[in-house]
């Protein structure tokens, strides 16, 4: 990100379940995040909209002000 002084993401893994976190830690809207890892393969849900999607190893993110999001990953 060309914003690291305002967005943090961070993968957490412990055996096969792996959470997703992304803050917006500051005021500015519409900042951008590219994630990228091994780990960001397969089916992740938001944990607060239960919304599903499907992620591919590198993903595009953008945030408002203040706006907080975690994705934890579906297992079989």
């Amino acid at each position: 990100s060309n914003h690291d002084n305002e967005l943090m993401s961070f993968l957490r893994r412990s055996e096969n379940n792996i959470v997703l976190v992304l803050l917006n830690v500051s005021l500015e809207n519409k900042l951008t995040i590219n994630v990228r890892h091994e780990w960001l393969s397969g089916k992740f849900r938001n944990i607060f909209s239960n919304l599903e999607f499907e992620f591919t190893g590198e993903c595009n993110f953008e945030l408002q002000a203040g706006e907080y999001i975690v994705y934890e990953k579906l297992v079989k």
